[in-house]
């Protein structure tokens, strides 16, 4: 990680992967059993989540259309907390 060749940070956008939340094995029906977990199996939904709900209300607001992946990208980048 870090700066590429080219001198852009990486990596570009990052999300919360330390003790979160999740189900566990008792249940599928709840979080009965759930436990915190750590790492990128709980980072990657988290961010992936983030984008779904964006993509959803755009096309909800824009009849439908799909946002450009460029578009998204700059929309998670930019508004990151």
């Amino acid at each position: 990680l870090g700066p590429c060749d080219d001198g852009r940070i990486k990596p570009d956008l990052v999300a919360n992967g330390v003790s979160v939340y999740s189900t566990g094995s008792a249940s599928n029906t709840s979080y009965l059993g759930g436990t915190q977990w750590s790492g990128t199996s709980m980072a990657s939904p988290n961010a992936l989540g983030s984008a779904v709900l964006i993509e959803q209300l755009y096309a909800r607001e824009f009849s439908g259309q799909r946002m450009r992946a460029s578009t998204l990208k700059s929309l998670l980048i930019h508004t990151a907390d």
